[in-house]
């Protein structure tokens, strides 16, 4: 499935579920960029509780700690890491993943992903879609 921002803009009231979100998904950003990483905790930690981290191995014992529903957000990283943190998430069938930066399309072991340039509003509505 590739994320559209078309999708949730057609949803009537999607700014009041934004509003009325459950803070009971966890998101883990996993970054090695700082400004990406406090642009995407600049947007979501209203709505959200945002962890972060900026390795795979990392990542990887957070996700395993938290069974309960997670969003991981894949952003900047070496290619290799990602190979390794797409097998393992394709594993874990409570955690929904949202890539950034993407340049071509939804990698198979993900959700949705989120093109470059892309706004705090598309930021936030992709981040909607993966939790409903």
């Amino acid at each position: 499935m590739h994320y559209s921002a078309n999708k949730i803009a057609q949803e009537p009231n999607a700014h009041d579920r934004l509003r009325a979100t459950s803070s009971s998904t966890h998101i883990l950003l996993i970054d090695q960029n700082d400004e990406l990483r406090g642009f995407v905790r600049a947007c979501l930690a209203e709505h959200w509780r945002v962890n972060e981290v900026t390795g795979v191995r990392s990542a990887l014992r957070w996700l395993r700690k938290m069974p309960q529903r997670n969003i991981a957000i894949v952003g900047t990283l070496p290619k290799s890491e990602v190979d390794v943190l797409g097998e393992a998430l394709r594993s874990m069938h409570a955690t929904r993943t949202l890539v950034l930066r993407a340049t071509s399309g939804v990698p198979s072991w993900a959700e949705a992903a989120l093109q470059h340039p892309f706004t705090a509003t598309d930021l936030r509505e992709a981040v909607m879609v993966l939790e409903a």
